[in-house]
């Protein structure tokens, strides 16, 4: 069987379609057979592609999704590459990119691919090598407005686009993009 007919993008190609056309021509010259078959999970109703357990996932204003949807659409033709903790995730076709050009595996329980903070350089230059470009968010903790040494860190995360990282400009200097001050 001829790998254009397994990689059929056809549901995703509907009028209303959120995916870039971007994407959409970059899903077609997928040819790990986890990324080819991981299409078919792919939903035309928002920005990633994104959806759990076939429903829709961005009806929480504050969920994790909800955000890289919106840092999706500010940049549609960019892979969005969000820090959790000690990873950097990514979810739907940012996540089939990952798995079909930097070599991750896929999450079994969901369309969902990442690295540990330490090989996040290694990723994007397997990104990079493949011509795409990546917006970088990381994780920020609010600090309370007292002064001195009584500052706490609240629990709530925030994040923040720190970096795009392109073939031009590969290198993410994270360590002076992580520091406090």
């Amino acid at each position: 069987e001829d790998k254009a007919d397994m990689n059929s993008i056809d549901h995703l190609h509907v009028p209303e379609t959120k995916i870039s056309d971007y994407f959409l021509s970059k899903l077609r010259k997928v040819d790990r057979v986890t990324s080819i078959k991981a299409i078919m999970d792919l939903t035309p109703e928002n920005e990633l592609g994104y959806q759990k357990a076939g429903k829709t996932v961005w009806s929480d204003k504050e969920s994790m999704i909800s955000y890289a949807i919106s840092a999706k659409r500010k940049h549609p033709d960019k892979i969005i590459l969000v820090r959790i903790g000690d990873f950097y995730e990514t979810y739907g076709v940012d996540a089939i990119m990952l798995n079909n050009f930097a070599g991750l595996n896929l999450m079994k329980s969901d369309l969902k691919a990442g690295c540990p903070w330490r090989n996040v350089q290694q990723t994007l230059d397997s990104l990079t090598d493949a011509g795409f470009s990546i917006v970088i968010h990381e994780e920020m903790g609010e600090v309370d407005a007292a002064p001195g040494p009584t500052a706490k860190i609240r629990p709530r995360k925030y994040r923040a686009q720190s970096f795009i990282v392109t073939p031009g400009r590969r290198t993410y200097p994270w360590a002076l993009n992580l520091r406090r001050d």
